[in-house]
């Protein structure tokens, strides 16, 4: 017999000799539904839910990858989610960096890695990979930036634009809204700050939206010929 056991059950398991296992880990980028309808959202360290579409993080020199990089914040997910179920994402938008008043192409790559898979950014839209949840209650990928030395003083805000996906056991898939995930790099408090707000105020547009705006200019170069 299959028995599924969702994250409550998991929960009471962690119980182990008088031993609660905590499952605390800091804010993430946690994906649930709003009425039915899935959304992004801050959780905060007592699982406060506060709904928005950006989010950040800070770049810290890792010797073991020689390259700038962090692993937040993690991602966690409501708790209908099934161990069987598998966390995945998609890259929107090509790596865009801040120039004080919006987010424009950066010219650069991160690297997107979990648990032995990875993706390098190119130029656009790149499918991501999935992995198993299991009995884990929130993952960590890892976000490299590629190319850039120690100590190099060209300073900068990143935004990389993410959708997160929810692939079930029976092969349905649940994608969540677009979201940016704002990462500094040396740049001072206000201009980071300047950088977050604005991607809060203007979150990446939806995946539809993306695809309807690449075929309204493809239509309107068919026409200039």
């Amino acid at each position: 017999m299959k028995v599924m056991l969702n994250k409550t059950t998991l929960a009471a398991l962690a119980v182990i000799g008088g031993n609660t296992l905590a499952f605390a880990h800091g804010e993430t980028m946690h994906l649930f539904l709003d009425n039915g309808v899935p959304a992004m959202g801050l959780r905060d360290e007592t699982s406060q839910v506060t709904k928005q579409r950006a989010f950040q993080g800070t770049f810290t020199w890792n010797a073991a990858l020689n390259a700038y990089s962090t692993s937040s914040p993690g991602w966690t997910w409501s708790d209908e989610w099934e161990p069987s179920d598998e966390l995945g994402f998609n890259v929107l938008t090509s790596v865009q960096r801040w120039d004080g008043a919006q987010f424009v192409n950066a010219g650069q790559q991160f690297r997107i890695s979990l648990e032995g898979k990875s993706i390098d950014t190119t130029g656009g839209y790149n499918a991501g990979f999935f992995t198993v949840i299991g009995a884990d209650d929130h993952k960590h990928f890892r976000y490299t930036l590629l190319g850039v030395a120690q100590g190099d003083l060209d300073t900068a805000v990143y935004r990389i634009n993410l959708e997160g996906i929810r692939h079930e056991h029976h092969d349905h898939d649940i994608r969540y809204p677009g979201f940016g995930l704002v990462l500094n790099r040396g740049a001072s408090q206000e201009s980071f700050n300047a950088a977050y707000d604005y991607a809060l105020r203007n979150p990446v547009p939806e995946p539809v939206t993306l695809a309807s705006l690449v075929t309204t200019i493809a239509a309107m170069l068919r026409r200039r010929r």
